[in-house]
Formats: structure tokens, C-alpha cells, sequence
């Protein structure tokens, strides 16, 4: 696992152990406690089925210019960006989740990458969870 999905996980972690819903959805499947989770992250020793609950239990939600942005879908080597057939590059959803949840209009566009979005606190990913389960 690449540093920055490290990062990541570790982060939706922290949502989820701050969060009473979803961590006792999350331990209605897995017990184990918060810091020997968050050590199999770090070591890269975490199994699949635990990451893809912490992924299906957290959205990925960025902070970028004052908007909360949410992780649509990624669609691997889908683009070629140049334009010249040699490679092509993912390309990534993102929805504008600030002005969906202030005016109910859903807005999205696309990027090759987001390496460089910093992610919203646990507070803010909260709040665009809890839109989106209203909706």
C-alpha cells in the first residue's frame, strides 16, 4: 500500500472510532481494538475485507477552496490525456458535496488525480456522511 492510502485508511479510522453509528457497525464485524487496527495499517498487514469496510462505512471527502468534495468513481486508464495512444490515465469523479447539501443541486467534474487534495476533517466527512444517509 502506497503512503498517502495509508494515510487515508488511518484517517477514516479515526472517523469511524469518533463516531458511535459507525463504529458500532463496524464492530458488529470486527472486534479487534482501534490501535492494533490502526498497527496493521501502518504495517501494511490489514486484511482486504477490513479496509473495505472502513472504505463502505466512510466516503472519501476532500477540502478544497472552503468546498467539501466527495470521491465519485474512478475508472482506471480510461483517458488519454495527450492524445496520442500511448497511455492513458484514470480519471476521477468528484462531486461537489458543499453545494448539493446547501441547495440540493449535485454538481461533479473530473481529474487525473487528487494527490494534492487535502482531506476534510472528521467533522466535515461526518457532516457529508450524514447528508448523504438522508438522501
Amino acid at each position: 500500500m502506497k503512503q498517502k492510502e495509508i494515510e487515508l485508511l488511518l484517517h477514516k479510522v479515526n472517523i469511524i472510532s469518533t463516531s458511535e453509528m459507525l463504529e458500532k457497525t463496524f464492530r458488529s464485524q470486527f472486534i479487534s481494538d482501534w490501535e492494533l487496527i490502526r498497527a496493521a495499517i501502518k504495517d501494511d498487514v490489514i486484511k482486504d475485507d477490513v479496509i473495505g469496510l472502513i472504505n463502505k462505512l466512510v466516503p472519501t471527502v476532500f477540502k478544497v477552496g472552503g468546498k467539501l468534495l466527495l470521491l465519485g468513481e474512478v475508472k482506471k486508464r480510461q483517458c488519454d490525456y495527450v492524445g496520442d495512444d500511448l497511455d492513458k490515465g484514470d480519471i476521477i469523479e468528484i462531486y461537489d458535496a458543499t453545494t448539493e447539501m446547501k441547495t440540493g443541486e449535485s454538481y461533479s467534474f473530473y481529474v487525473s488525480t487528487t494527490k494534492y487534495f487535502p482531506h476534510a476533517s472528521i467533522d466535515e466527512t461526518i457532516e457529508v456522511l450524514t447528508f448523504m444517509n438522508t438522501l
